[in-house]
């Protein structure tokens, strides 16, 4: 969604890490909110959030 200067995404994604070494991955939502300013669109904040469960979207 955009509107004006400022554009926010919900995108479904799998997180993918490491923790102590083993590999681990959570399905979940990433939000991104951006801001344009003169040098072009910026990421002004975000957040992943994690579906409880586990599973997929």
């Amino acid at each position: 969604m955009i509107t004006g200067h400022h554009a926010c995404a919900v995108i479904p994604c799998i997180f993918a890490h490491k923790r102590k070494g083993k590999a681990e991955s959570e399905p979940g939502m990433f939000t991104v909110v951006t801001v344009k300013d003169g040098n072009g669109w910026k990421i002004s904040a975000w957040a992943f959030t994690a579906k409880k469960g586990g599973g997929s979207y």
